[in-house]
């Protein structure tokens, strides 16, 4: 989409065809297992699959795993909130993180909660964050506040990091390189990248050197070859 208009035609033509719109997030799951795409060399545990959804995004995750989708978790971000008083599949863990201000609303938070809970989800969580706006995570919005951003990822990573514990690796050449940091700003390192995925395509220095924090925090960026890759 070119601009905030043309998402909200695009995204609304999927609402209101819950058909394609789940057959497009199948698709994805479906491109993800067969591993396309992902590194080639990095293979893909299916029984280990999570999803993060922010704003239009975190509605077709509502709606996936309401339609019995098989992942361990989801975290959705300032979401648009689907109907899910059908879910099926009550192992999913939920997590919801919600601005005071989000045009959403209170009400369709705590209808969904509602929701999750009346299907018998046992593990979901909401976080409710004072005075942020829509797209609070966005680091390109105006919304966009960093703490919150920071403490969002993080609950939702360490969520992720009970239910799919890494499995152990002897690759002891993986390691972040900390003495890389973003251009410009030297206290954003690799543990800034960590709290959330978009970063890893920051460019920023060693040494004088220009990298990717990519290349720079293969551990923050989840690409070493013996880490889970997270949809």
């Amino acid at each position: 989409a070119s601009d905030n208009t043309e998402a909200s035609e695009l995204s609304g033509e999927v609402t209101g065809n819950s058909t394609l719109l789940l057959g497009r997030a199948m698709a994805g799951m479906e491109a993800l297992l067969a591993g396309g795409v992902v590194d080639s060399e990095i293979a893909v545990n299916a029984s280990a699959i999570a999803a993060n959804g922010y704003c239009f995004g975190g509605y077709v995750c509502l709606a996936f795993g309401a339609a019995g989708a098989d992942l361990v978790a989801t975290a959705v971000f300032h979401p648009t909130f689907p109907n899910v008083s059908g879910w099926s599949n009550p192992d999913v863990a939920v997590q919801i993180h919600h601005g005071q201000n989000d045009f959403s609303g209170d009400d369709a938070l705590y209808e969904l909660q509602d929701q999750l809970t009346d299907a018998g989800v046992g593990d979901w969580s909401s976080a409710y964050y004072g005075g942020a706006s829509h797209g609070f995570t966005d680091i390109l919005s105006d919304a966009y506040v960093q703490r919150y951003g920071d403490q969002s990822h993080a609950t939702a990573y360490a969520m992720y990091d009970a239910l799919m514990p890494a499995p152990d690796t002897d690759d002891d050449d993986c390691v972040d390189d900390h003495d890389w940091y973003k251009t410009d700003e030297p206290s954003k390192n690799c543990d800034w990248v960590t709290f959330h995925a978009p970063r890893c395509q920051a460019v920023g220095f060693i040494s004088g050197d220009r990298q990717m924090a990519s290349e720079a925090c293969p551990v923050a960026c989840g690409t070493c070859d013996s880490r889970r890759k997270r949809l």
